[in-house]
């Protein structure tokens, strides 16, 4: 277990913390692996509804993967990245990922932002990728994840003009869901956790895949006929008729 990664269950939610304040909760290769297998276990556990990430401290939710690490640079490590690969596995995670920005996100913070589904921030979160600044070029499946998540303006803005934005700018085209006070932060995003896990698991996943991967219609098709022979179909009429709430089983 990576020391970087702290996990803590809330009966069907999982909150992740990064906890590296002195490199703004950068990832080494240990959380990494971490990370890697962790989104195995949350896609095959069907007692996890929805994921929560955060970071440490008041600075930083994570400024991505510890460049640090990297002990020669060559082009190889940005167009093979790891890093990239496992942050993409969470954005197609089949649950929703909740982001809670109790700081600022940098570099591949953002990578892991734009992976999430649901984001609030406390106030004053700045945003940045100083990739033109040092003169590389940005993972290339990164750019398109953040262009699609953010709007190509934004993305533009964060890419090569090397404009920060701010988690204000944000909240105007409903990239971030609300900004609350730090205090709150984490309690606001189980609140929004708890919605999410009393929704069909495999509507929930279904949508998201579509929301996601902006699909062809041949895979929105399959994914409306796989719905309807979803025992949670039937339940969930059930329970609209008969005035109750709806127990979910995922299948």
């Amino acid at each position: 277990m990576s020391e970087i990664i702290q996990i803590e269950r809330l009966e069907s939610i999982l909150c992740i913390t990064f906890t590296n304040p002195s490199r703004r909760n950068a990832i080494d290769t240990e959380a990494l692996e971490e990370l890697d297998r962790l989104a195995d276990e949350i896609a095959a556990d069907t007692g996890i509804g929805a994921v929560i990430l955060i970071g440490a401290g008041d600075k930083a939710f994570t400024s991505g993967f510890d460049l640090t690490e990297l002990a020669d640079f060559t082009p190889e490590h940005f167009m093979h990245s790891h890093f990239s690969e496992v942050i993409d596995k969470w954005a197609r995670l089949p649950k929703p990922v909740i982001g809670a920005l109790n700081g600022h996100c940098m570099g591949g913070g953002v990578h892991v932002v734009a992976a999430c589904d649901l984001l609030l921030s406390v106030p004053g979160v700045r945003f940045m990728i100083p990739a033109a600044r040092f003169g590389f070029v940005y993972v290339p499946w990164a750019i398109q994840r953040i262009e699609r998540t953010l709007a190509t303006s934004f993305a533009a803005q964060l890419l090569y003009l090397d404009i920060e934005l701010t988690a204000e700018n944000l909240t105007r085209n409903g990239f971030i869901r609300a900004i609350v006070d730090f205090e709150e932060l984490q309690e606001a995003a189980v609140t929004i956790a708890r919605r999410c896990v009393k929704l069909a698991p495999l509507a929930v996943a279904g949508m998201k895949e579509l929301v996601r991967e902006d699909p062809d219609e041949e895979a929105v098709r399959a994914a409306i006929e796989r719905c309807a022979h979803f025992e949670d179909v039937n339940e969930g009429l059930a329970a609209m008729r008969e005035k109750r709430a709806p127990v979910f089983t995922g299948r």
